[in-house]
């Protein structure tokens, strides 16, 4: 008996194996860059789980991980608007959406961006699929 309730197991974990690598990531949305030009985003999130969080907007370095580039500081739930540089974050939890605003956008902006949610202990969950700016012909 033992030795056929191993190999179930032994079958199911290889089908739960190949089933998880099936799954295809995230897809990305594109969008085109307009240089000079403000570019914003929503990314929505479930308010009773992420309300008294930090929220923050990503970029995909050179190293090949995700960089922090602006992150809400508060995390009583109230609304906040935090702009480091040319980002612009506006975190309203009462309609559970993080804004995220890019100003001027610039060539060099082309990449792959992600909202996220900081959890501790620095657990990270992604809010929406990632976002990948590029240069577009004839613009």
């Amino acid at each position: 008996m033992e030795v056929a309730g191993g190999w179930k197991s032994q079958m199911l974990l290889l089908l739960f194996l190949c089933l998880t690598a099936l799954q295809e990531p995230l897809e990305e949305k594109e969008e085109c860059i307009v240089e000079g030009q403000n570019l914003t985003f929503g990314c929505a999130y479930n308010y009773g789980k992420y309300f008294n969080d930090i929220k923050a907007w990503q970029r995909l370095g050179a190293s090949g991980h995700f960089e922090t580039l602006v992150q809400t500081m508060n995390k009583n739930g109230e609304p906040s608007c935090i702009q480091v540089g040319r980002y612009l974050l506006d975190d309203n939890p009462p309609d559970a959406m993080l804004k995220v605003t890019i100003m001027g956008l610039q060539r060099q902006d082309a990449g792959l961006y992600q909202c996220v949610i900081y959890r501790p202990p620095r657990v990270i969950d992604t809010l929406y699929r990632p976002i990948r700016l590029r240069t577009c012909n004839g613009e």
